[in-house]
């Protein structure tokens, strides 16, 4: 679901007066492992990008942003990304690959009470992609490389679409997820304001599309 947007639009914003809250997924503890080059590297860019998409308003995409309150069926109940606050943030990572493409992935409660999972791709190029759903997680055994991802299987509330993307957290800080095409990404951490703040450029792609 590419959406194209000029680079200032990309940059929508929210205001991050929520309390911060960051943590881990009970259910995807397991181990991998991140170069310090690469933490290194995510780390000037998610602090770049989280100061740009703080400066424009969120107001135009409120009603373009919602997202159904069920996954499958019809429902009265529905959310914004918007709607979604920094203490229903449950895990936040942040990936860039070799293109300069950005990937923000996210497991959150949202506010009908549902827990779903979220994976926005920004491109260099001004596209984006925004996958979002409730899911169900199952803990894969390690393979020869010793990684035992945790899968979860979903459907796109904006497509329609099933998706199965994997996530690995690791004690030692470390983690990594891989996208529905089974692309492997290093990862590391966003806190719950950064990745809410990454939600509302989420929803300024929807908005445009």
């Amino acid at each position: 679901m590419k959406k194209k947007l000029l680079a200032f639009l990309i940059t929508g914003a929210l205001s991050c007066s929520f309390l911060a809250a960051c943590g881990g997924s009970s259910s995807t503890e397991t181990s991998t492992s991140a170069s310090s080059a690469s933490t290194a590297e995510a780390d000037s860019s998610v602090e770049a990008d989280s100061a740009a998409a703080a400066d424009s308003s969120a107001e135009a995409v409120e009603s373009s942003s919602t997202v159904a309150a069920s996954s499958g069926t019809a429902s009265d109940s529905s959310f914004s990304l918007l709607d979604v606050s920094s203490d229903m943030i449950k895990t936040g990572l942040y990936a860039k690959d070799d293109s300069g493409n950005e990937l923000v992935f996210s497991l959150f409660t949202a506010p009908d009470g549902n827990d779903y999972v979220s994976l926005f791709t920004f491109d260099a190029d001004g596209t984006g992609d925004v996958l979002c759903g409730q899911y169900t997680a199952t803990q894969k055994e390690a393979g020869e490389d010793g990684i035992a991802w945790t899968v979860l299987d979903g459907t796109d509330v904006y497509t329609g679409n099933s998706f199965s993307i994997g996530v690995v957290e690791a004690d030692d800080g470390s983690a990594a997820f891989y996208d529905q095409n089974g692309t492997v990404y290093t990862a590391q951490y966003l806190d719950a304001d950064q990745t809410i703040t990454y939600m509302g450029t989420a929803a300024a792609l929807l908005a445009n599309q």
